[in-house]
């Protein structure tokens, strides 16, 4: 058995790829590999994010004209390569952190909200099993009950109001 191609304590992709020998097929083949998956990864990820930017643009259309998403494409592709010009990866990763920093906290308030929607949404279908419970019990042994909201509304039918 020959050596192992990496060494055990290598943890960084860069080292990773320049302790590949550079003698045969092996390494034209794996530098060849990197290069294409690289691609690949930033080719998808630039897609992704220029259809996604595309549809907030033109109001939520989920097929976007293509121009409009091109645009996207090459504006994202320009900002990215202007500031790694500028100040190489720290420079990218300064601003990816100081723009995504203010939107970690309007997630924090989503999270929040969705939480007291839930939490208010399970305290009225809980209200509405109860009334229309007393209301079944009312009718199955002749007692008048008053009217309560479950008689005009279901708690489910703003779900089957979804569906339809």
């Amino acid at each position: 058995m020959g050596a192992p191609i990496f060494p055990r304590n290598v943890n960084n992709t860069t080292i990773a790829l320049s302790a590949i020998p550079s003698t045969g097929n092996t390494c034209q083949f794996a530098h060849i590999d990197a290069m294409l998956l690289s691609a690949i990864f930033f080719i998808t990820s630039s897609d992704s994010g220029s259809l996604v930017m595309a549809m907030l643009a033109t109001g939520g259309d989920s097929e976007p004209r293509s121009w409009i998403r091109a645009f996207f494409a090459v504006a994202t592709s320009v900002l990215a390569a202007a500031l790694l010009m500028a100040g190489g990866l720290e420079a990218l990763q300064a601003a990816s952190i100081s723009v995504a920093l203010p939107f970690s906290f309007v997630m924090v308030l989503l999270a929040i909200s969705t939480w007291k929607y839930l939490g208010a949404n399970v305290r009225r279908n809980d209200k509405l099993r109860r009334e229309a419970f007393i209301e079944e019990i009312g009718e199955a042994y002749g007692l008048e009950t008053e009217a309560t909201e479950s008689t005009t509304k279901r708690s489910d039918s703003w779900w089957r109001g979804l569906r339809n």
